[in-house]
């Protein structure tokens, strides 16, 4: 099958300075542009925000542009420095000291030692009262370290931003560590390292690392890997897969459904060799709550 061809194509990741502001929430070094075959913008209000849930912000270019004035982007390859086996050893989360431990121990009365197991397989750790969401790839290569704090009852710590609005609270390991950024890898799935570490499971897409734990902790049948926002599904992500002989399950959050569902479609017709199948157990559902909640109840 032919793949299909776009015009414009998203800025591939070059480290921090293939990032742009984004028009919208104004943020520095997370917006993606779509630039053309030559490599030129169509335009600075024509990309994707990173940041999906806080901000949103996503305009791909349609119609007749003309973008000859841009000059084009330079993208100058920089050799990506991965984080050490060290670097996580030193804070593998043994005390279980933050808040989404502890409410999923406390509250939901979660098992200690299976979700001890569950975060080493992860390699969860704990800094500074947040818990660390390591991305580790399926040749166990260490990409990057987001830290995410919760509140006691297991939702995210939120914090106001100048312009009024609300978002969540997330560092990097760099900042922690004192890294350049500029050497950062491209970011990877959460867990996606699993299908290595567990070659006989098939697959559960979900979005967030917080669901894929719970998943992981509820039906240990399947390898949980978290694509960590709503934009991050998409073929590109999923060229990791194309050597493993797996069935990939997406399971979206109640307000991605119809996204997921459409975004599966163009997957299909990309990499027919993918067997991946789009579950709608929270679309024929109550439609009010999202699969982490919903595996929560149940026990």
């Amino acid at each position: 099958m032919e793949k299909t061809k776009y015009k414009y194509h998203l800025t591939p990741y070059a480290g921090r300075s293939s990032r742009t502001t984004c028009p919208n929430c104004k943020r520095q070094h997370c917006f993606s542009l779509y630039i053309d075959s030559e490599n030129r913008p169509a335009g600075p209000e024509y990309g994707v925000c990173d940041h999906k849930k806080e901000c949103g912000y996503s305009r791909y270019p349609s119609g007749k542009i003309d973008n000859s004035a841009f000059e084009p982007i330079k993208i100058e390859k920089v050799e990506p420095v991965y984080y050490t086996r060290q670097d996580v050893a030193n804070y593998i989360a043994n005390k279980l000291d933050n808040n989404l431990c502890k409410y999923l121990l406390t509250y939901c009365a979660l098992d200690v030692h299976r979700l001890k197991n569950i975060l080493r397989d992860y390699c969860v750790g704990s800094i500074d009262g947040g818990i660390i969401f390591w991305q580790i790839d399926e040749q166990f290569r260490i990409h990057r370290g987001k830290v995410m704090w919760y509140n006691p009852d297991g939702h995210r710590t939120k914090i106001l931003s100048s312009d009024g609005t609300e978002r969540g609270k997330i560092k990097a390991m760099w900042q922690f560590l004192k890294r350049d950024r500029k050497f950062e890898p491209e970011m990877c799935y959460f867990g996606q390292h699993l299908i290595t570490l567990y070659p006989g499971k098939s697959i559960v897409l979900v979005e967030s690392e917080k669901t894929a734990i719970i998943g992981a902790y509820f039906i240990p049948k399947y390898n949980w890997i978290a694509t960590l926002s709503l934009n991050n599904f998409n073929a590109h992500r999923l060229n990791f897969l194309k050597e493993f002989q797996k069935a990939v399950i997406v399971c979206p959050d109640k307000d991605g459904y119809y996204k997921w569902a459409e975004q599966t479609e163009k997957i299909k017709r990309l990499m027919p060799e993918l067997k991946i199948r789009v579950n709608d157990f929270i679309e024929n559902g109550s439609g009010k709550e999202d699969l982490a909640d919903l595996l929560l109840k149940k026990e």
